[in-house]
């Protein structure tokens, strides 16, 4: 399932529960979120006040893939984008919509 966070609370509480840090891109400041052992080139480690201003002058949220408690699949998207995509239904729940068999009232 997507979500789309945009609230400081829920990304540091999505971040925090997946062991992960805060960081921006060192030629762009775009922001990034990485785990320990994750190739750090390119990245600089920020405190949140830093992370934050980036993302809430970028007008950006956090796009997350919660298929398992594993899960680690994110983006940062624009606000309206994150919005849009999260409403829309994955492929494979479509998928399986179609695969049922058609039914008339009686």
């Amino acid at each position: 399932m997507k979500r789309f966070l945009d609230g400081r609370t829920a990304i540091i509480d999505w971040i925090g529960l997946h062991g992960a840090m805060p960081g921006l891109r060192v030629e762009s400041g775009a922001p990034v979120i990485f785990r320990p052992g994750d190739d750090e080139a390119g990245i600089r480690r920020v405190g949140w006040a830093e992370f934050f201003a980036n993302v809430e002058r970028s007008r950006l949220g956090l796009l997350v893939v919660d298929e398992n408690p594993e899960s680690f699949e994110h983006a940062f998207v624009n606000v309206e984008r994150g919005k849009r995509e999260a409403a829309r239904p994955r492929h494979s729940v479509l998928e399986f919509l179609r695969a049922l068999p058609a039914t008339s009232a009686h």
